[in-house]
């Protein structure tokens, strides 16, 4: 038997900690370098350094994702928690590196398509359904680990609509607030890294509780479906 209102919680919380969380290291690094012009240098004339950054980062990523789908295999009492360990870890992981070298390709084609379109529209464009791709190819991995892939479509495209809607609002909400990448001093303040990190932080909050949700309700039925036909027998 699984407890819906713990995963929920739980699931949300795990998400904001173990996948926007090392998400959100290499930005602030990103930013730490930008804001010292000197350590920046020192990265950017370093192959070494440059290797070693990039192998940190890929490493948060996919040890983030590999803790939460373990947290969400404890939590449901799947009995699983391994393989939805590794599912999380491929799922969340891979998909994170394929659609953010995607992104920069995409940025570059539809800034030459559409010159003038704003940046902060491009931004939300872009990464609005990118959030989507990630958090529904990580649901899809779920089910593919609990050996239902019909289960893990549904989980996927569900947990990544609620995530992608949530990165929008959160985006759109800071914009009505005057934070607007590209906008005035957007630089200087690092306004893309700040909306980039708070929204993710928003996806994950509800993309977590609907993935916890849904993969709650997935475990109970299954639980009730090998009891029936053992109370029958």
């Amino acid at each position: 038997m699984t407890n819906s209102p713990r995963l929920f919680i739980g699931s949300a919380l795990a998400s904001v900690v173990f996948l926007a969380g090392p998400t959100a290291m290499p930005l602030a690094a990103a930013l730490l370098s930008s804001k010292l012009p000197s350590l920046g240098h020192s990265i950017d004339s370093s192959g070494a350094a440059q290797a070693a950054f990039a192998l940190v980062s890929i490493s948060l990523i996919f040890g983030g994702g590999a803790f939460w789908g373990w947290t969400l295999g404890k939590l449901s009492g799947s009995g699983h928690a391994r393989r939805l360990a590794v599912a999380g870890s491929l799922g969340w992981g891979l998909s994170t590196i394929v659609v953010g070298f995607a992104l920069g390709t995409l940025e570059e084609s539809i800034a030459r398509l559409v010159p003038n379109l704003p940046i902060h529209n491009l931004f939300t464009m872009l990464f609005t359904p990118a959030v989507f791709v990630i958090t529904g190819v990580t649901g899809i991995a779920l089910g593919i680990a609990m050996r239902d892939r019909r289960a893990g479509v549904a989980l996927g495209w569900r947990a990544g609509l609620v995530a992608a809607l949530a990165f929008a609002a959160v985006d759109l909400i800071l914009d009505s607030l005057g934070v607007r990448v590209g906008g005035p001093n957007a630089a200087e303040s690092a306004t893309m890294l700040r909306v980039l990190t708070l929204g993710n932080v928003g996806a994950a909050i509800a993309g977590g509780a609907t993935t916890g949700l849904l993969f709650s309700r997935h475990v109970a039925k299954a639980s009730a479906d090998v009891v029936l036909p053992a109370q029958t027998a």
